[in-house]
């Protein structure tokens, strides 16, 4: 498919880009004002310290909570997809929650980002059918939950050309409100990617995983200089913050237009990790799985994970796992999203002395993000590391790690090379004459399934 097509007459579409932007201004106000019924509160523009909009997983209002987005199929395991799909579909629906009692006029935009998330100099008419303005009209309220929130859901668009993007939800009645940010890829099938795990040779064979791959570009008609225009990126458990970029490929062959990376330097090993610890909060009415105490009032809910302890000095055994995900369900009452409530949920990990790192609680519900609300604070009384989060009943993976410091991280949870994990390996295009990277290959593969 010629990409370069849909980038034609780009000065003329952006005269119609601004025309219908004035439009949808005005329209976008008259339809508010004419439906006073629905159950919506102005927020008046104020003056504020506004966040910078940033191209990554983030949150950046502290009542906005369970941010997900995922290929949903209305059942509970599509909520640990990834947030990727494949170019000429919609599969990928936005959910999230902000706790509060009245919704709020909120709308997203899409940005289309370098293969390493930089903003691309393409005009959203390159990428988007439609004004880059999608107002969020579905929501509910919830059902009987001690916490009162509005749970807000939206389909993504389709997209006209593959690549990286990042969608912003932020305030209609005032735009420089930012609720959240949120990467999503779509790709497409021009070079298809073939993938394989192996242990690494040396000592790295006791912790690490090896991936080796190949890449066939023979349907790419502007390739010259395959080794620059191709981009690899390898990425383990959907996680952001264990990437592996800028791989040499060890073969290029011509004939067979087939680009190989089978390397023996290290750079395509990944320490295997542990199998994720979790807990159980679908239910309130009991202790879930992992989940030693359970107490409920009239205005909260609160549960106590078991005690933790690290566990590099354990040996390793094998169980089935989300690998960091998690899912929204209540086990009480039908609809979790609306019926799940929000539970005050405690954390204690135990050592005897603290360690030189900060100690933070990681998984896909806190983006493995480093942050102060994620960090766990050492308790000299009671001997370890202890941390309190507000969040909604589901079932839960989560690890435990260090800022910067990976030696720490291994002491905390360990690496095996028997521990399965799920990789997904992303290419990306660079055409000569167009400015954007293209996703033109991916495929998914899990060790030891």
């Amino acid at each position: 498919m010629n990409y370069l097509v849909a980038m034609r007459h780009t000065l003329f579409l952006v005269a119609i880009y601004l025309f219908a932007a004035c439009s949808s201004s005005k329209s976008s106000t008259a339809a508010t004002d004419s439906s006073p019924s629905t159950r919506i509160t102005p927020q008046a523009t104020s003056t504020r310290n506004y966040p910078t909009e940033q191209f990554q997983n983030i949150v950046y209002e502290r009542t906005v909570k369970t941010v997900q987005l995922y290929p949903d199929d209305g059942t509970s395991l599509s909520q640990t997809q990834p947030a990727v799909m494949q170019l000429g579909t919609r599969s990928l629906v936005l959910h999230f929650d902000e706790l509060v009692q009245d919704a709020e006029n909120y709308a997203m935009r899409i940005q289309h980002c370098t293969w390493n998330w930089e903003p691309s100099r393409l005009n959203s008419l390159q990428y988007l059918d439609s004004y880059n303005e999608f107002l969020i009209r579905d929501f509910e309220f919830s059902q009987n939950t001690r916490t009162p929130y509005v749970h807000y859901q939206h389909r993504l668009p389709a997209v006209k050309i593959p690549g990286n993007y990042v969608l912003t939800v932020y305030d209609q009645n005032d735009t420089k409100r930012l609720l959240l940010s949120y990467r999503f890829m779509v790709y497409d099938t021009q070079a298809p990617v073939a993938a394989e795990w192996l242990f690494p040779a040396g000592n790295a064979r006791q912790w690490g995983q090896q991936l080796d791959l190949k890449v066939n570009y023979s349907q790419l008609n502007d390739i010259v200089d395959p080794s620059s225009q191709l981009k690899v990126v390898i990425r383990q458990n959907q996680r952001w913050d264990n990437t592996v970029t800028n791989l040499t490929p060890s073969g290029d062959f011509m004939p067979r237009k087939t680009l190989e990376f089978q390397l023996f330097d290290g750079s395509n090993v990944f320490a295997g990790g542990n199998q994720f610890r979790f807990f159980d909060t679908q239910t309130i009415r009991a202790r879930g799985a992992n989940v030693q105490r359970v107490q409920v009032t009239d205005d909260m809910a609160y549960a106590e994970v078991v005690t933790d302890k690290p566990r590099a000095d354990r040996a390793y055994g094998q169980r089935q796992d989300l690998n960091g995900e998690f899912v929204i369900n209540n086990n009480e009452v039908t609809n979790g999203t609306i019926t799940g409530d929000y539970v005050t949920t405690s954390f204690f990990l135990q050592m005897e002395n603290p360690i030189t790192s900060p100690v933070y609680l990681a998984g896909a519900f806190t983006n493995y993000e480093q942050d102060r609300s994620y960090q766990m604070d050492y308790d000299a009384v009671a001997g370890g590391y202890t941390l309190q989060l507000l969040l909604k009943q589901g079932f839960y993976n989560y690890i435990y790690s260090t800022l910067g410091d990976k030696k720490e991280s291994l002491r905390l949870e360990g690496s095996f090379a028997e521990t399965e994990n799920d990789y997904e390996v992303f290419v990306y295009y660079k055409p000569r004459a167009n400015p954007a990277d293209l996703l033109v290959g991916y495929t998914r593969l899990r060790t030891l399934r």
